[in-house]
């Protein structure tokens, strides 16, 4: 899903609209659901937003998008176009998430929408340590 303030989430709506993405694929995103929700109702989609906590429970079919849904943005504190620590964990605990994903098998291959660096400096905890970092 790449920042959650960002342009991902319209990145990957816009992608998944398009029906030859199913026939080479079957994608995931992975991020916040309630996110990609909001930002699917922004831009007037037709897509379903589907919550999944597991790669198991995707349908990968066209119309549906299937989010792996970790669950680590709080609405009512995104800024959309604004850098902040939640913005920034949530994008690492995305890129993170795809990786044990793919290490694990359960994926093929992972790619990332857009991220905002600043967003994950701010969201390093200051002994610089990211083992169970939460925001």
């Amino acid at each position: 899903m790449g920042d959650p303030a960002g342009i991902g989430p319209e990145i990957c709506i816009k992608a998944l609209s398009i029906p030859d993405v199913y026939e080479r694929c079957q994608p995931l995103v992975v991020g916040d659901a309630s996110v990609m929700l909001l930002t699917a109702k922004s831009m007037q989609s037709t897509l379903k937003i589907h919550a999944i906590q597991s790669v198991k429970e995707a349908v990968f079919a066209h119309g549906t998008i299937d989010v792996l849904d970790l669950k680590n943005v709080v609405l009512s504190e995104l800024a959309l176009g604004e850098v902040s620590a939640m913005s920034g964990n949530a994008a690492f605990e995305a890129v993170k998430k795809v990786i044990d994903l793919a290490l694990a098998e359960e994926v093929d291959a992972t790619v990332t929408a857009p991220i905002n660096k600043e967003s994950i400096h701010k969201a390093v905890p200051r002994n610089g340590s990211w083992k169970s970092f939460r925001y």
